[in-house]
């Protein structure tokens, strides 16, 4: 069985995923949209922002993740399994190891981090 690393750039729109397998270089890509990218002038509940701030929805992240990991292990026609390795970049935010987790299920992830169960 093969191995993969799977790496994550959480960018300013937009989530850019790779996967590649360890024995033979061959890559896989996707990437997904945010669905509120860049708030710069109201939140989502339209809460108007004050002048030069800009903020980012938290959940982009988390279903950009639920829409390209899954697509990406399509791609290359494997399970969660395979991936040996992840990844992350990202511009100024925050996410905990259990989310990675989540969505990518793998076994892998058990343990590695309290909030993950």
């Amino acid at each position: 069985m093969h191995k993969y690393a799977l790496g994550l750039d959480f960018g300013t729109e937009s989530l850019r995923v790779v996967l590649m397998d360890l024995d033979t270089g061959e890559q896989f890509t996707t990437k997904s949209r945010y669905r509120w990218g860049v708030m710069d002038e109201y939140l989502k509940d339209k809460v108007q922002l004050p002048e030069d701030w800009a903020l980012q929805d938290a959940e982009d992240y988390l279903q950009a993740m639920g829409e390209a990991i899954p697509q990406v292990l399509k791609l290359a026609d494997i399970t969660s399994d395979s991936v040996v390795s992840i990844g992350i970049a990202f511009t100024a935010i925050y996410i905990r190891t259990a989310c990675i987790c989540e969505a990518v299920e793998t076994s892998w992830c058990k343990g590695r981090d309290s909030y993950h169960q």
